[in-house]
């Protein structure tokens, strides 16, 4: 593959496969990633990382459509769950980080700002009750 440039397929010893489009031995632009497990990748790779727009399906179900940065999540994005939770919303280094909504398959969600993964600032939760107020570290802490 060293400096090889155009399309194909390549089996791994792992058992990964990648499709797509090579510049300089490496994927490059839109390809495919298929692992022994069935989950799969589309979007866009550069130097055989995701980067730019993709969608990664699960062989569970999951599903996330949207951008990549160095292999993470990484700017907006939706992730369906594969019990039926959905996040729309910004990601940073994988995790919802920023504004975001998470909605929960039996209809509550919480809406609102997002830090590392956990509500963090403004927010507000719907379900049998409101809540909304500022959270912190995942915790509910005063209403607005």
């Amino acid at each position: 593959m060293n400096g090889y440039i155009g399309t194909g397929t390549v089996t791994y010893e792992n058992g990964i496969i990648q499709k797509g489009s090579f510049q300089n031995g490496t994927f490059n632009g839109i390809c495919t990633i298929i692992w022994p497990d069935s989950d799969t990748f589309t979007g866009n790779l550069t130097n055989n990382v995701r980067n730019g727009t993709g969608t990664f399906t699960g062989a569970d179900g999951r599903i996330y459509t949207g951008e990549w940065e160095n292999d993470k999540k990484q700017g907006s994005g939706t992730y369906k769950f594969a019990n039926g939770d959905v996040y729309v919303g910004d990601f940073k280094q994988g995790e919802y980080h920023g504004s975001g909504k998470y909605t929960w398959a039996d209809g509550k969600y919480y809406e609102g700002e997002w830090c590392q993964g956990v509500k963090h600032g403004k927010g507000k939760t719907v379900g049998d009750e409101v809540e909304e107020g500022t959270y912190v570290n995942g915790e509910f802490v005063g209403a607005v």
